[in-house]
């Protein structure tokens, strides 16, 4: 190619980077994790977003926000399509007058609705609560209703839904001797169902931040940290308290979930999903900091006995656990774990009898230079999870990654894990809930403007960001002359009921520069962002179309290999044909991706890039027919050509025994010829293999000085029948055969199956070598079908067989 072809190609491959971007969808979810969707982004500050699925695969989101003069709480609701369904940057569900406000905390009301409740400054500090319905249209008083009617509220609270519209909520009041933990129940209405001041439910000289759930019968569980005095150690120690409220306000059990020494803090708590709960804490028993966890049953039965079960128990420290109910009892739990140089995430998955399900020290979700921490956790599918973190890998600012956990602790998709937010500025304050089917919904504060704002991404259960594909595997083709892998890939979102949104899904490689050259010299079109829309109706031909795109500094050349039609499963699978093998000295990476199109329209969604070898996993077949003459101090050596279409050529080796090994030091020959003189003199033993272009030796065939003809003048000590030439045959084929003494001899052909088919040869016959030639025909001169049959020579008191191809 010329210079000026070159610059073209370079040029024109600048086009080609549309490609790397996902085009318009039908959902508003990006699949690019610079952009994100904006939950809020007014000119001021927004903080401590928290967030709750709405139960149709969107998200409630609520924050603290400064932009009437004083902070109130706003929320938004995201649904399922990324759309924002209220108004621009949410709803203010507070006051109207200048009041400070605590952090908001909120829970859907299992009606299609979500019940917000946080601090306020009226009343001298109370909580108040909010109901919007589905719509965002307030279901309670303007600016909310007083949830308390004590002074002395401290800021943090949380809610557990009752099932019936409404919700319990627990916060700390400041009272007798420190803290005390109460409860009161919000009916759908508005109401408060229990005492004036609520119910108490533990106290301590301080207390943690409340975390609860419901109890599936229209109460709640809640889980807190209480510093205690301790008599025997006079000093304060830290436990965790779980408490369980019935409808009415009955108290179901409060009690301690450990009686362990030590230090227990920073509970996290997820339903059983049998009206009990299961609670993780970060743990000092044992000296260092470990995560152990309880399950806590209706009557405050605890089934995992006094002291809990360790969850992680490794070297140095983990802490800061999340937790999710595993659909059967069970739960999995994450953490930030310090075992390495820095912060890294692990996970464990406890069994409904608290057994510890994966590797005893936990799976490693990601151990990425940097620290990892704050992990959030949501169901995944079949008992697995799907897990998020503030990652601080550059450096500079933090990040949300996410990774797949498999039902059998198998992390999916990249050690790296995905990128859910890399843009500029701190991401953190990560908050995560279930989409329903196995997905997330990831909620976080953002600083990529001036301000810090509320930004949101779905996750699907594939661990794609918006509608894009996800590559599964890429691998070897098995037991084949390589040249091929096998892609499987997640379905896009959109390929499912009841849009059907994908019509197909194009395939495409990376080929050398001097491949993709060559192609465009030869007339092959390079498509750029304009003209690949243009012509999307009908995909492009297989091998003459390539794309080129950038990453970094370098060009990648892409050639569309096939396309898939999209039917609604949730994966799919193609061979893909390669350039090049993998040798034994190099190891040619083929790049791959999959572009989920529109049915309607002219949308694409491209996969992330994956990546395999082609091996060629088959030898070529033993040799045949490897004959030798001796005459004159001299071996000449004859043998059948193997026919394979990557035969490179044939290695023939010589020793003094039939023990000897092959080797450098013993070759005698290597050659693509069938023949070969050897001028050593001497009775020798010959081991001969054939070779592909890639490597492969076969198996060797060996020919010892007995069966070598002319050797001080004897025969073969053995009848020999060789295998037949040409084989595989049409119609003929010549088996030839040898005697080392006169005598009755008899060669015929058989089925596989046992049967006889022809008899060629039977009688006596003298010493020496003797051939017969078949026909593919039986006895009565019928032509047989194609397949493979047996030569059989009964003579010398023995019986010797080959097996041949007949290929009609």
């Amino acid at each position: 190619m010329s210079k000026a072809g070159v610059s073209r190609t370079v040029v024109t491959a600048w086009l080609g980077l549309a490609l790397l971007v996902p085009a318009l969808s039908h959902a508003a979810w990006p699949g690019n994790p610079t952009v994100n969707v904006p939950v809020c982004t007014h000119a001021d500050y927004q903080f401590s977003p928290v967030a709750a699925p709405d139960g149709t695969g969107g998200v409630f989101v609520a924050w603290r926000d400064p932009r009437a003069g004083w902070y109130a709480p706003y929320v938004q609701r995201i649904q399922a399509d990324g759309t924002p369904a209220w108004t621009t940057d949410g709803i203010n569900v507070g006051s109207t007058s200048g009041m400070s406000y605590g952090e908001p905390f909120l829970t859907a009301d299992g009606l299609g609705g979500v019940i917000v409740a946080w601090y306020d400054d009226r009343d001298f500090g109370s909580i108040y609560a909010q109901r919007l319905a589905a719509d965002g249209t307030p279901q309670w008083p303007a600016q909310g209703v007083r949830v308390d009617a004590a002074v002395g509220n401290l800021k943090e609270c949380a809610l557990a839904a009752d099932g019936y519209g409404g919700a319990i909520v627990f916060w700390r009041i400041s009272g007798g001797s420190g803290q005390i933990m109460v409860a009161q129940h919000l009916a759908a209405w508005g109401a408060s169902l229990w005492a004036a001041g609520g119910v108490v439910v533990g106290d301590g000289a301080a207390l943690s931040v409340p975390v609860a759930v419901p109890d599936g019968l229209g109460g709640g569980i809640v889980a807190f940290s209480a510093t205690v005095w301790s008599v025997p150690t006079l000093s304060y120690v830290y436990d965790v308290h779980t408490a369980q409220l019935g409808y009415w306000g009955d108290v179901g059990w409060q009690m301690n979930v450990t009686t362990a020494g030590g230090d227990q803090v920073s509970p996290a708590v997820a339903s059983d999903g049998a009206n009990g709960a299961i609670i993780a804490w970060a743990d000092t028993r044992l000296g260092g900091e470990d995560i152990f966890a309880q399950r806590v049953q209706p009557g405050g039965v605890l089934p995992w006995g006094a002291a809990g079960v360790p969850v992680c128990t490794a070297s140095y420290s983990q802490s800061a656990a999340a937790i999710t109910s595993d659909g059967s009892g069970g739960a999995v739990v994450a953490w930030q774990d310090a075992r390495s140089p820095d912060y890294d995430i692990y996970t464990q998955h406890l069994s409904s009898a608290g057994a510890q399900l994966w590797p005893a020290t936990g799976v490693a979700v990601c151990t990425q230079p940097g620290f990892q921490s704050a992990p959030a956790l949501v169901p995944g599918r079949d008992g697995g999870a799907l897990a998020a973190w503030v990652d601080f890998r550059e450096g500079s600012h933090a990040d949300i990654y996410a990774r797949i956990i498999a039902a059998d602790g198998t992390p999916l998709g990249t050690a790296a894990g995905t990128p859910v937010s890399t843009a500029a500025g701190n991401q953190d304050q990560l908050r995560l809930v279930t989409n329903g089917n196995g997905g997330a919904i990831g909620v976080w504060r953002d600083l990529r403007n001036p301000s810090y704002d509320v930004f949101a991404q779905r996750i699907t259960v594939y661990g794609a960001l918006g509608s894009e594909p996800m590559i599964a595997h890429v691998r070897d083709v098995p037991n084949d002359q390589g040249g091929r892998l096998k892609l499987s890939w997640y379905a896009s979102d959109l390929d499912a009921s009841p849009a059907y949104g994908i019509g197909s899904y194009w395939i495409w490689r990376s080929v050398p520069p001097n491949y993709a050259a060559a192609a465009l010299e030869r007339g092959a079109p390079l498509l750029d962002a304009t003209r690949f829309d243009s012509e999307a109706k009908s995909a492009p031909v297989a091998g003459l179309t390539l794309t080129a795109t950038v990453e970094g500094d370098k060009t990648i050349f892409w050639e569309y290999v096939g396309s898939q039609f999209a039917a609604g499963d949730e994966g799919y699978s193609y061979v893909v044909p390669t350039t090049s093998d993998s040798l034994p000295s190099s190891n040619p990476l083929t790049l791959v991706r999959v572009q989920a199109r529109a049915a309607v329209g002219n949308g694409f969604w491209n996969s992330p890039t994956g990546s395999g070898y082609s091996v060629d996993n088959l030898a070529p077949p033993q040799p045949a027919a490897f004959t030798g003459n001796t005459s004159g101090g001299a071996t000449a050596l004859h043998w059948l050509p193997v026919a394979v279409p990557d035969l490179a050529g044939y290695r023939l080796y010589r020793g003094a025994s039939a023990a000897f090994v092959p080797g450098p030091g013993n070759l005698v020959a290597a050659q693509a010829d069938t023949g070969y003189v050897d001028a050593t003199a001497g009775a020798h033993y010959y081991k001969l293999c054939a070779e592909d272009i890639h490597g492969n030796q076969g198996l060797f065939a060996v020919l010892a000085p007995q069966y070598t003809s002319g050797v001080d003048g004897r025969l073969p000590g053995v009848a020999v029948l060789s295998q037949n030439a040409p084989n595989p045959f049409n119609p003929r084929t010549t088996i030839r055969f040898t005697l080392p003494s006169g005598g009755g001899a008899r060669l015929a052909i058989y089925d596989l199956a046992g049967r006889l088919v022809r008899t060629l040869v039977t009688g006596s016959l003298a010493a020496g070598e003797h051939e017969a030639v078949w026909d593919g025909c039986d006895d009565a001169g019928r032509a047989q079908a194609s397949g493979s049959y047996l030569a059989r020579l009964e003579a010398d008191g023995g019986v010797r067989t080959v097996r041949m191809a007949l290929v009609r």
